[in-house]
């Protein structure tokens, strides 16, 4: 991280991915508690998802019993 301005990136980028996956997780019934990204930037300092998203990045409880799926 370079300065505030890719802090602020790096947040809203964040906060999209969880504006994404919160809703498609909750229509199977599963809340997202959390989740791990790697981003990176590109040769033109463009910021980017740089892995995958997985069931392995991410902790799941069931929407309904709150049991814990995740390992």
């Amino acid at each position: 991280v370079q300065n505030e301005a890719q802090i602020s990136e790096i947040k809203n980028m964040a906060r999209k991915i969880n504006s994404i996956l919160t809703p498609f997780f909750d229509n199977k019934n599963l809340r997202l508690i959390d989740f791990k990204i790697e981003l990176g930037l590109t040769k033109d300092n463009e910021l980017v998802l740089a892995d995958e998203i997985s069931p392995d990045s991410c902790r799941f409880w069931d929407k309904f019993s709150n049991e814990k799926l995740d390992k």
